[in-house]
């Protein structure tokens, strides 16, 4: 009778060892079961859940992360990290990332869209890259891979497109450029089209281009059959 005693309670312990083992856990205050697609479902309306926080370096040293792993990290960069199954990643939320819905509380003087390096910005349409942003300041170029030399914005026409239109319809200017320095204001190319073409439809200009240096105010070029230079009074 003594032994059977005895081994009483480590009968008890290997069944609900293998109880727990064969079924889902629950931690509720109503003592429900889990829900049957979780192996733990913790329910409460009151409290969270706390997942382990650590630093930086003590989530480096984990030895052998599973992937999927996921830690809070409460120093530096804080957030949540997950392992993927080669580097720890942070999840972002509104406040590290942009969100397609828009953000809010910004200050232009410390958040932007864009590289924290010398490496260009480039914005596409159906995976090719309609925008680039010249990671050195040089310009930015539409349609091209770099922006013409000393120019803030490039316009490259693939086919028979223009590369730049500008139309006014109320008191504007269609095209307006200044240039400070040696450059100029407005300069236009095109091999058989129009150089520069401008159209206002009110009392502005059709195409507008000063400068109060040593560059040219209106440069147009036209190496074929188009016109250099076209301006339109609707």
């Amino acid at each position: 009778m003594k032994k059977l005693r005895d081994a009483l309670p480590l009968l008890v312990f290997t069944f609900l060892t293998q109880t727990i083992q064969a079924q889902n856990v629950g931690i509720n205050d109503a003592g429900t079961p889990g829900n049957v697609s979780a192996m733990l479902d913790v329910e409460s309306t009151s409290k969270g859940l706390l997942i382990p926080r650590m630093t930086a370096a003590q989530r480096g040293v984990i030895g052998s992360p599973a992937e999927g792993l996921l830690v809070y990290q409460n120093d530096g960069d804080a957030g949540f990290y997950f392992y993927n199954g080669t580097e720890w990643e942070l999840i972002l939320g509104r406040s590290k990332g942009w969100s397609l819905e828009g953000n809010s509380g910004t200050d232009v003087a410390n958040n932007y869209v864009g590289t924290a390096d010398e490496e260009d910005l480039s914005i596409g349409t159906n995976g090719v890259g309609r925008i680039r942003v010249v990671g050195d300041g040089a310009g930015t170029v539409i349609n091209g891979a770099m922006p013409l030399a000393g120019t803030i914005l490039s316009s490259y026409s693939i086919g028979n497109d223009d590369a730049i239109t500008g139309l006014a319809l109320e008191d504007g200017d269609g095209v307006w450029g200044l240039a400070s320095g040696a450059g100029d204001g407005v300069y236009g190319y095109s091999p058989n089209g129009t150089g520069v073409w401008g159209d206002s439809g009110g009392t502005g200009d059709g195409v507008f281009g000063a400068n109060n240096a040593g560059g040219t105010g209106v440069y147009a070029l036209n190496t074929g059959t188009g016109r250099a230079l076209e301006v339109a009074k609707s």
